[in-house]
């Protein structure tokens, strides 16, 4: 019978690897050329660097053999396999249809990750490793993804934001009312 802790460590390592390659080679649109009203500007996905090099990080720690047995890695690793891998997929999805359910999957995924890196014990709320490759990773990730999935919900489309476009007012200008 196989290990089931080598193949979740596996299966971690795949889901993450696959998930940042689609993600950091997804087409998001050009912010510069978009009338979107919602399309973050280029830079704005430069964020996604460091939340990737943690979740590399994790990725790597989780599949140390001295870290097969960790049972904070073990409560971590279907969530941290599913929100990456399903993160990934989300971007080369196009038909609503598909996409909702896989935004709405991987957010969860992600939250239940985070909830369950929450320290069990002494041991886990003073290992520097479980703070810095597992919690701040997972907080990074999940967080972002959270605001990802809010901006690439129905109502924060091109067509809703410029029915009521948001802007300070010009001076001299009254604010305008909205109905």
């Amino acid at each position: 019978m196989p290990d089931r802790d080598l193949l979740r460590q596996c299966a971690v390592a795949a889901a993450v690897a696959g998930g940042i390659l689609s993600g950091a080679t997804g087409d998001y649109g050009d912010a510069r050329e978009s009338t979107s009203r919602v399309l973050p500007a280029n830079y704005a996905f430069s964020i996604w660097f460091p939340i990737y090099a943690g979740v590399l990080g994790y990725a790597g720690y989780q599949a140390l053999p001295a870290q097969r047995r960790n049972q904070l890695l073990r409560r971590t690793g279907g969530p941290a396999a599913a929100a990456v891998g399903l993160s990934g997929l989300w971007v080369r999805t196009s038909s609503p249809a598909v996409q909702l359910p896989l935004i709405a999957a991987t957010t969860c995924a992600a939250l239940l990750g985070y909830a369950r890196a929450t320290p069990m014990d002494k041991a886990e709320r003073t290992s520097a490793p479980a703070r810095w490759l597992v919690r701040v990773p997972f907080g990074l990730f999940s967080g972002w993804i959270t605001l990802a999935a809010v901006r690439r919900s129905p109502s924060s489309s091109s067509t809703a934001a410029s029915a009521h476009p948001a802007r300070a007012p010009i001076s001299g200008e009254r604010p305008c009312s909205r109905p």
